[in-house]
Parts: structure tokens; sequence; C-alpha cells
């Protein structure tokens, strides 16, 4: 069965988990300064280093979204 190819999911992954952590820093402190608290300045960063995976799987030519991983199903 093909799997995720993890150059083009990972990244992905990566900034749909750092989006929600962003969400809550935001929902739990609407008081504060947000756009220099550490926490959030942090999750940027971790989006920013996703999308320079994902570019770079991009330009790698990983525009296949499975692998396949050479488990026969016994059909020719």
């Amino acid at each position: 069965m093909p799997q995720p190819n993890p150059a083009l999911f990972d990244p992905l992954r990566r900034l749909e988990e750092s989006s929600r952590r962003c969400g809550g820093i935001i929902l739990s402190g609407p008081e504060r300064q947000l756009h220099d608290h550490p926490m959030i300045l942090t999750e940027i960063a971790e989006m920013e280093s996703a999308i320079a995976d994902f570019k770079a799987a991009i330009e790698r030519g990983e525009t296949v979204g499975t692998i396949d991983r050479g488990m026969s199903q016994g059909k020719d």
C-alpha cells in the first residue's frame, strides 16, 4: 500500500500543528501584545522552516503525494 510522501506531508503537518498552537496562544492571552510574544515568534519561526522544507521538496521534484513501498498486490 502506498505511504504518504514524508517530504511533502511532514512540512504540511508541522504547519498545521504550529498554526493550532498559535491559535491556542492567541485565545489564551487576548490582553497581551501578541505581535512580540516569544511563543508566537517561536511558532512563526517553525512555520517559516516548514514552508522552506516544503519548497525544497518541490524543487527536488517531490511532486507525488505517496511513496510506493514495493508491496505487491499479487496482480500483474
